[in-house]
């Protein structure tokens, strides 16, 4: 497909998206509730805003850690070194579909290593998050089906989409743990052979080390489950933990599937967060709030990103 109709499609969606949040809101004085949101904040407010700032950079030095000890298995690399990676990652990954290529930014910044290997180990990571976001959509979907009585999903049975994300956990497992498997596919493609060496460490992993990927990829959407309920909390929606549970298990799981096509979900996210929370009625508090989640996770560690990669680069220079 033409990369300018992909360009323009992208958008027109992100368009589609921006509108779609504005009818939810535009019956309301949206403008003066926000301004007194944000110019209303109490000092103690602030103070919990700064706890998730902080929060930010646990989430990203163990995803770091984690980035460390599965590349370990084929090159060694200072904790430090894969710090900045995965923050150069995160602003080579601001520009692509649910934050998919921050391998990019990690192979810019670790050149001497090979490509092949510092993608296979990132997309190892990745799947072990995706399927941490799976667990906890099959716990958001399970207590809403067995509770209903929060919001209405359109169109489809809750049973339905609790099965689909039953079977998506199901396949990612398969796959997360058993990679031989994963392996052998990719190296059926002849384009790949001649990198079949720098492959094979993803099959040596023990089911110990796996699990372990998985745990810290669970204690980093832990983090994120945190901070959306300490935001909502600061902006007046204070949820019990089932519906926060449920809030947090079906927004992350659709804007996983359905992805923002610009700037890391933007769009997306706040879309799915006021409508799964429409029975509040406040939909300015919900925008506020998940607009806060995405500068501060999204924005802030991109920007570091480039930082570090524009730095490094004048230090090489001056080399």
């Amino acid at each position: 497909m033409n990369k300018y109709l992909i360009r323009l499609i992208k958008v027109i969606a992100f368009i589609g998206i921006i509108y779609l949040i504005f009818v939810m809101v535009k019956n309301r004085d949206s403008i003066s509730i926000v301004k007194s949101l944000l110019l209303g904040l109490s000092f103690e407010q602030f103070l919990f805003i700064g706890f998730v700032f902080l929060l930010q950079f646990l989430n990203w030095i163990l995803e770091a850690y984690k980035f460390k000890l599965i590349l370990a298995k084929k090159e060694q690399i200072s904790f430090s070194k894969s710090v900045v990676a995965v923050y150069i990652g995160n602003a080579s990954s601001l520009f692509t579909p649910d934050r998919l290529g921050n391998f990019i930014g990690r192979a810019f910044h670790l050149r001497e290593i090979n490509k092949i290997v510092v993608t296979s180990a990132t997309m190892l990571g990745n799947l072990a998050q995706l399927w941490s976001t799976l667990i906890f959509a099959f716990i958001g979907m399970f207590l809403y089906v067995s509770s209903n009585n929060y919001i209405t999903i359109v169109y489809t049975s809750p049973v339905v989409i609790l099965a689909i994300i039953i079977l998506l956990n199901f396949l990612v497992a398969l796959v997360y743990f058993y990679p031989r498997a994963l392996v052998s596919f990719v190296l059926r493609f002849k384009i790949l052979k001649k990198h079949r060496y720098n492959f094979f460490f993803l099959a040596k992993y023990r089911k110990s080390s796996l699990a372990l990927f998985l745990s810290l990829s669970i204690i980093r959407y832990l983090i994120f489950i945190g901070q959306f309920y300490i935001l909502l909390f600061v902006f007046g929606i204070d949820l019990e933990l089932i519906e926060l549970l449920i809030f947090i298990g079906l927004m992350y799981f659709v804007t996983t599937l359905i992805p923002s096509p610009i700037l890391g979900n933007l769009g997306t996210r706040e879309l799915v967060a006021i409508y799964l929370l429409s029975y509040y009625n406040q939909p300015e508090s919900i925008l506020v709030a998940s607009l806060l989640i995405w500068l501060i996770n999204v924005i802030f560690p991109a920007l570091l990103g480039f930082v570090f990669a524009f730095n490094l680069n004048l230090y090489k220079k001056d080399l």
